[in-house]
Order: C-alpha cells, then sequence, then structure tokens
C-alpha cells in the first residue's frame, strides 16, 4: 500500500477500521498547563456585596479581584484557558457563577476569598471543598502547602463544605481563604500589591505542582 503511494493514516485505517486519529499535545515546561480549563471566581463585588472590611477599611472584595486577576495572567502564561466570573467590581449572582462554569466545565472552578473571625488574632489559610471530592483535596493540599511555604501564612487546614457553589458546580471546586482580613497583621499584608502578587504565584506553583510540574 505504502509503493501504492498510500499514507500512514490510510494504511492504519485499512487494518484498523475504528481507529482515529488525533494530534496530541506534548508537556511542555514553557507551558505546563497547556489544555487545562480553569475557571476563578473573585469572591463578592459590587454594591450588592457582602465582603468584610478590614480594621482599617480594607475591602475583601478588591483583595480577591486583585489576586484573581494575577493569578488568571500567571495561567495564562502557562498554557491554561482561564475563565474569570468577574474582572472589575461588579456584583454577579451565584447562579450565574455556576451557570459558567457548568457550561464550560472546567478541571477546576477556583473561589478566592478572604477570612474572617470576631477575635482579631486568628490568621492563617483555610481551604473547602465538597465532601467526596478528592481532586479538590488534592489540590487543596498543594495549595495550602505553597501558602505557608512562601508566605509563612499559617495552615489552618482542610474542610468539607455545603456551600452554594461548592455544591453546585458540576466539575472540581475549591474555596481558598488566603487570611484573615480580621487580622490587622494580615490585613495590612492583604493591601501590599507585592503580596498579593506573591498569592497568586502560590497558587499558580500550586497547581502546576498538583499536575507534575514544579
Amino acid at each position: 500500500m505504502a509503493r501504492e503511494g498510500k499514507n500512514a493514516e490510510e494504511i492504519l485505517k485499512y487494518y484498523f477500521t475504528e481507529v482515529q486519529i488525533k494530534e496530541f499535545d506534548r508537556p511542555s515546561i514553557n507551558k505546563p498547563l497547556q489544555g487545562k480549563i480553569i475557571v476563578l471566581d473573585p469572591g463578592h463585588g459590587g454594591v450588592n456585596t457582602e465582603d468584610t472590611i478590614g480594621p482599617t477599611g480594607l475591602r475583601e472584595k478588591d483583595v480577591n479581584l486583585s489576586i484573581s486577576l494575577q493569578l488568571a495572567e500567571l495561567l495564562r502564561n502557562a498554557g491554561a484557558i482561564v475563565y474569570e466570573t468577574r474582572t472589575e467590581d461588579v456584583y454577579v449572582p451565584l447562579s450565574k457563577r455556576c451557570n459558567l462554569a457548568n457550561k464550560v466545565r472546567p478541571h477546576f472552578f477556583i473561589s478566592i476569598h478572604q477570612n474572617n473571625f470576631l477575635n482579631p488574632n486568628i490568621s492563617g489559610s483555610e481551604i473547602y471543598h465538597y465532601r467526596g471530592d478528592k481532586e479538590s483535596e488534592a489540590l487543596a493540599n498543594f495549595l495550602l502547602e505553597e501558602l505557608w511555604n512562601t508566605l509563612g501564612l499559617i495552615k489552618r487546614g482542610i474542610r468539607n463544605a455545603d456551600f452554594y457553589l461548592l455544591r453546585e458546580v458540576k466539575s472540581s471546586v475549591i474555596h481558598v481563604e488566603v487570611a484573615f482580613i480580621t487580622n490587622p497583621k494580615e490585613e495590612e499584608k492583604l493591601r501590599d500589591e507585592k503580596f498579593q502578587h506573591q498569592v497568586a504565584k502560590a497558587i499558580a506553583k500550586g497547581i502546576m505542582k498538583y499536575y507534575g510540574y514544579e
């Protein structure tokens, strides 16, 4: 068949009638997240919001958005396809955020928040996932480790939760509480744009480690 001018695909399909020839993207050190789909969800936003305000007036919604925008750029540079539930200070209902995720079916939906507590001394990072979601639990471990390694944020643990987005998004979801904005020291850090960028880098690095890249 080769002597008759048939190419490799034609020969394969002659002997294996149901074979399919597809292009395969090799993992690249420059694009380690090539082909991965991620939805970023900076919590709260707009006037109709329920975000937490720090002791000196820092708004959680603004910190969430800043971290998310920087994280989106890092992930795209690593080859990922990134969707964002908001890219400015607007109110987006939870149902609309959920609908976006269920439409694009990402590998991960990552919701970014800052924590709060009546006791201003409480600090550190927490990550929530839906019960039984082993992929999200595994990713959460990588992220929590990176937030500690990179920023020294106390690891407060990984927990199950029944939040609306964790429950209704039909993909793996994690809800990241980066730090306690009600803690004066952590609020001061969260106000720093360099710190926000380091948070984004830590999350991006954790995602890449999850997929086997250092």
